[in-house]
């Protein structure tokens, strides 16, 4: 029998991506390989076990993902009706002092969309908030998420940074991640390194792709990803199947 080699396949990358699809692989390459680049994006279902979880608990989670989307439109200023605990949500913000400055600062813009060139991609995305005050430009980013975890959100950050450095010549001074829930307020390090970290997360991606390698990364968050225990390789054995 006649074996053949793999053949060499090369410059298979996506020439474009958005923000939140380079938060998702750089937390776990695994999960954006099965969330945004084959797209079984089911929530908290799986494809190969729809049985997976309760059905009040696929009710919770869609509740969740709309309410946040509903906290954010009404952040940004657009017509209801929206829901009490979207506008209860909403004010956590509003009445902070980070929302009384930007309420009152020079400039400011919400639900920002940009599209910028950052090493050869064309990274696009949306920023939930940035104003000026004295003449620093502050960058906020809103969450509704049940559990805070900062860390996965600095990569996110960093590139709505890169842009804006892109867009207006100087970076932002500040970057803050509002945890509404929790009422937390985190302050996110933009400096070379964390901007070079997300310059590099994009030549990352973009050897995964050519390559085809999405490895798995196990951690805390994998008892919180919609694919664990069903398509992900860390509910079905452990770490020893994750290069299968």
């Amino acid at each position: 029998m006649l074996t053949l080699p793999r053949p060499y396949v090369e410059d298979q990358h996506d020439t474009a991506v958005n923000v939140t699809s380079l938060a998702v692989f750089s937390n776990c390459p695994r999960k954006y390989y099965l969330q945004r680049y084959i797209g079984w994006n089911t929530g908290r279902f799986s494809r190969f076990d729809p049985e997976s979880l309760p059905e009040e608990d696929a009710d919770a989670d869609l509740d969740a993902a709309e309410l946040g989307s509903l906290v954010h439109e009404v952040l940004a200023g657009k017509p209801g009706p929206h829901p009490p605990e979207a506008h209860k949500l909403a004010n956590v913000f509003l009445e902070s002092d980070l929302g009384r400055r930007a309420a009152k600062s020079t400039r400011a813009a919400r639900e920002w969309d940009f599209i910028a060139d950052i090493e050869d991609t064309l990274v696009r995305g949306t920023i939930d908030l940035w104003f000026e005050e004295n003449g620093e430009i502050h960058l906020v980013d809103y969450k509704t998420d049940a559990v805070a975890r900062p860390a996965d959100y600095g990569p996110q950050l960093a590139l709505y940074a890169l842009a804006m450095e892109r867009a207006f010549g100087k970076r932002p001074a500040h970057a803050w991640l509002h945890f509404l829930r929790s009422d937390l307020l985190v302050e996110v390090v933009l400096n070379d390194e964390t901007l070079d970290n997300a310059r590099r997360l994009i030549g990352a991606l973009r050897e995964a792709q050519d390559r085809l390698q999405f490895d798995l990364r196990v951690g805390a968050h994998c008892d919180s990803c919609q694919f664990f225990r069903s398509l992900c390789p860390a509910g079905l054995g452990g770490q020893e199947q994750a290069s299968r």
